[in-house]
């Protein structure tokens, strides 16, 4: 007989978890809501009289915080078509969840603050202390999808912080952005 080694996770853990899947899982009810939005679709049900409610809203932002209480920087590569370079190093404390699954992982993917300018703001890789660099003093008024993910134990964190629900500029807009 084998001795039976058996790991309890915390109800802060098991929290933060659901959260995760629960954000995860209305982005997808979205998603799935949006693509039935095809033009021949909508005309048609509105011959028939149906009224529609777009969303304009389809992710839930946030950070998380690690069990020492400090701010998770999520860091990446990301393909980088300016000048010479094909590929950058990039990070982000804002996350979009893409997938979480019921054992408590996650995959995150890393999002770049929009102003209200539009500019997007991205912070290269530089050191570990670069958490103030993210939100100047400068308006932030929508987040752009960035194609880098990760995948986190969202168990190994102690905190998480919501941000209000917005709609994400897509990754397309975010290459265009850094042209130049």
């Amino acid at each position: 007989m084998g001795t039976e080694h058996h790991v309890q996770k915390t109800r802060s853990e098991d929290c933060l978890c659901q959260i995760v899947k629960d954000i995860d899982d209305s982005q997808r009810i979205i998603a799935e809501r949006t693509s039935s939005f095809t033009r021949e679709n909508v005309l048609t049900k509105m011959k028939m009289g149906h009224k529609f409610q777009q969303v304009d809203k389809d992710t839930v932002p946030f950070m998380l915080f690690g069990k020492d209480g400090r701010l998770f920087i999520g860091k990446g590569i990301a393909e980088h078509k300016h000048r010479d370079s094909l590929f950058t190093g990039m990070e982000s404390p804002v996350f979009r969840v893409q997938h979480a699954d019921n054992n408590c992982w996650a995959q995150l993917e890393l999002l770049c603050p929009v102003t209200k300018n539009g500019e997007v703001l991205r912070s290269d890789v530089v050191n570990d202390k670069a958490e103030s660099c993210f939100f100047p003093d400068k308006e932030i008024t929508a987040f752009q999808r960035t194609g880098v993910c990760i995948v986190v134990n969202l168990a190994e964190f102690m905190g998480i912080s919501c941000l209000p629900a917005v709609q994400v500029h897509a990754r397309a807009e975010y290459q265009k952005d850094e042209k130049g």
